[in-house]
């Protein structure tokens, strides 16, 4: 909490209609979790994807094709591959 009591600087007002609040229908709830699921589904794809090609040093794009064009690479590193 503050311990100084201040004045309030500007106070503005919004006139715009404000929709109110109401339930999702069973057909909107449904399609929520279908998009949900799709996406949770790409992820999965995604994530399997990156696990085949694994970065243990958490390098971004730009560091691997700096490294890549530099040729070094870690001497426990089996190599990488950049999929452009």
């Amino acid at each position: 909490m503050q311990s100084k009591i201040s004045g309030i600087s500007n106070i503005s007002y919004n006139s715009t209609r404000v929709d109110p609040v109401r339930r999702h229908t069973k057909a909107e709830i449904d399609a929520i979790f279908d998009a949900v699921e799709e996406e949770e589904k790409d992820r999965a794809e995604i994530r399997e994807y990156l696990a085949r090609f694994p970065n243990p040093n958490h390098l971004s794009f730009s560091e691997l094709l700096a490294q890549n064009k530099t040729g070094s690479q870690d001497s426990d590193d089996e190599g990488f591959v950049l999929d452009i």
